[in-house]
C-alpha cells in the first residue's frame, strides 16, 4: 500500500529514507531529515524503514542534545513509518513536535511520546505554561493511524515576589491553533499543565505584609486543546486529564491567596471551531481546584479560599454551537475534579515548598473520590466541585450520538436525530451506542 503513494509523490518530492533510531543531525537520522526539509522548504516525505529495528515498535528517541523537540519550520512535511515506530521525547525535557505557521506536517502511523511543554519563567510574576505537550501546531497538521500518549503541556511559573501563580499550559496532547485533522487516532494519557501556588509575600528573603499570591488555574483540554480549526474523524479520546489549580500562597502578616481553578475539558477543550465524527470521548476528567492559602494565627490576615474544580469532563466548548458539532460520537463515564480545600489559620508560620514533582495520577469514576479532610481550624470555605461530567457549552448535532449526561450543555435532545441523551440521575448506557461507517 505504501509504495504507489511514494512512487506518486517521487516525481514532485524530495524523500529521505531514515536507517537509524538514533537522534542526530545526519539525513539518515529522523531529526536530520527534518532539518534538510526545512532546509529545502518545498515538498517532503521522510520514510522510517531501511535498516530500523525490525520490532513492530521501533523507538526513535528524541533528546536534549539537539536542543529538544522536532520543529516543522517550512514546506510540507510527511513521516510514514511503515512499523508504528515510536518518537519518544522523555529526555528532551522539551515536546514532541512543535509545526510553525505556514508549514504544513502530515505524520501517518506513529506513536508521539514523552513530550513535556516547558515553564514561561519570571521572577516578577506568575506566566502561564507551554501548550501543546507533545504537538503544538501553529500551521497545518494531518494525522492518520497515529496515537499520540504519555504527554504533558508545561506547569505555571512558581517564581516571583508576591504575584499570583502562573495557570497551566493548555493541550496536553495536542495545542491546535492553526488548521488540524485527525483520522483514526487514539489520543490517551495526556495531562495539561497544572498551576503554581501563589507566592509567599515577600521582597527577596524578607517578609512583608502585602497579600499572598492566588494559585494559578489549571491547563484546559487534557487530551486536546483547540483554538483553530478541527476535525476528528473515528478518533478514540480516553483517560487524559485537566491540570490542577495551583494553591493560594500562604502568608504570616497578611491576607493569604485563594487557590486556581481545575482546568476545563479532559478530553477537549475548544475555544475555535470542530467536528468529530464517529469518535469516542470516554474516562476523561476535568482539573481539581487548588487548595487556599494558611494563615497564621494571632494575626489580621485571613487564610484563602479553595479553587473551584473545572467543567466538562469529557468535552468543554466555549465557543458558539456552530462551532462545535458531532455526528455519531459516544460521550460516556467522564468525570470531574473536586473543589480545593479553604485554608487554614495556624500557630506559627509556614515555610511554603514548591509544587509536588510527582506526576499525576487520574482517577476516572463517576464521582471523583472524595477529597481528604480539609484541614483543621479552616476559616474559609473550600471550593465547588466541578459539574458536567460529560459536557459542558452549546454544541449542534448532526444525530446518532451517545451523550451519557447531558445536564449541562445545550444542542442534544433525547430521540432527536437519532440522539441518545442520558442525565446524570439517569446516565445513558454507552452499550447502546452504535456506529455507523
Amino acid at each position: 500500500m505504501l509504495l504507489p503513494f511514494l512512487l506518486a509523490m517521487q516525481a514532485s518530492a524530495r524523500l529521505y529514507v531514515v536507517t537509524t533510531t538514533n537522534d542526530s543531525v545526519g539525513t539518515s537520522c529522523l531529526r536530520g531529515a527534518i532539518n534538510s526539509a526545512n532546509a529545502h522548504g518545498g515538498n517532503d516525505v521522510i520514510l522510517l524503514k531501511g535498516e530500523m529495528p525490525r520490532s513492530r515498535f521501533a523507538k526513535i528517541p528524541v533528546t536534549a542534545y539537539f536542543c529538544g523537540g522536532l520543529e516543522i519550520k517550512t514546506g510540507q512535511v510527511t513521516i510514514i513509518s511503515e512499523a508504528r515506530a515510536i518518537i519518544d521525547a522523555s529526555n528532551s525535557g522539551d515536546r514532541v513536535f512543535h509545526v510553525f505557521p505556514n508549514a504544513r506536517l502530515t505524520l501517518q502511523n506513529l506513536i508521539v511520546t514523552g513530550g513535556k511543554a516547558g515553564q514561561n519563567l519570571s521572577f516578577v510574576k506568575g506566566f502561564k505554561g507551554q501548550g501543546g505537550g507533545g504537538i503544538l501546531n501553529e500551521g497545518s497538521l494531518v494525522m492518520d493511524h497515529c496515537v499520540v500518549a504519555e504527554n504533558a503541556a508545561g506547569d505555571g511559573s512558581i517564581f516571583g515576589y508576591t504575584g499570583t501563580g502562573g495557570d497551566g499550559g493548555d493541550g496536553g496532547g495536542i495545542n491546535n491553533a492553526g488548521v488540524m485533522t485527525l483520522n483514526f487516532c487514539l489520543i490517551t494519557n495526556n495531562s495539561a499543565g497544572r498551576g503554581s501556588r501563589g507566592d509567599f509575600p515577600s521582597e527577596g528573603l524578607v517578609l512583608t505584609t502585602a497579600d499572598a499570591g492566588n494559585g494559578g488555574g489549571g491547563g484546559n483540554g487534557g487530551g486536546i486543546y483547540n483554538s483553530g480549526s478541527m476535525l476528528l474523524n473515528a478518533c478514540v479520546f480516553k483517560s487524559n486529564q485537566c491540570g490542577n489549580g495551583g494553591n493560594g500562597g500562604d502568608s504570616y502578616f497578611s491576607n493569604s491567596g485563594n487557590g486556581g481553578a481545575g482546568g476545563n475539558g479532559g478530553g477537549i477543550c475548544n475555544e475555535g471551531n470542530f467536528e468529530a465524527k464517529h469518535c469516542q470521548v470516554m474516562e476523561n476528567v476535568s482539573g481539581k481546584g487548588g487548595s487556599g492559602g494558611s494563615a497564621a494565627i494571632s494575626r489580621l490576615g485571613i487564610s484563602g479560599s479553595g479553587g473551584n474544580g473545572g467543567v466538562g469532563g469529557g468535552i468543554a466548548n466555549v465557543a458558539d454551537a456552530v462551532d462545535a458539532k458531532l455526528f455519531n460520537c459516544l460521550v460516556a463515564l467522564n468525570a470531574v475534579g473536586g473543589g480545593g480545600c479553604g485554608g487554614i489559620i495556624v500557630p506559627i508560620p509556614l515555610i511554603q515548598t514548591s509544587l509536588p514533582t510527582e506526576p499525576i495520577q487520574p482517577k476516572f469514576s463517576r464521582t471523583e473520590n472524595p477529597l481528604p479532610p480539609c484541614g483543621v481550624m479552616p476559616s474559609m470555605p473550600s471550593g465547588s466541585d466541578g459539574f458536567a461530567n460529560d459536557l459542558f457549552g452549546s454544541f449542534y448535532s448532526r444525530g446518532f450520538n451517545l451523550i451519557a449526561e447531558d445536564d449541562f450543555s445545550s444542542g442534544f435532545i433525547n430521540g432527536n436525530k437519532h440522539d441518545i441523551v442520558g442525565t446524570a440521575a439517569s446516565p445513558a448506557n454507552p452499550t447502546w451506542f452504535k456506529l455507523i461507517r
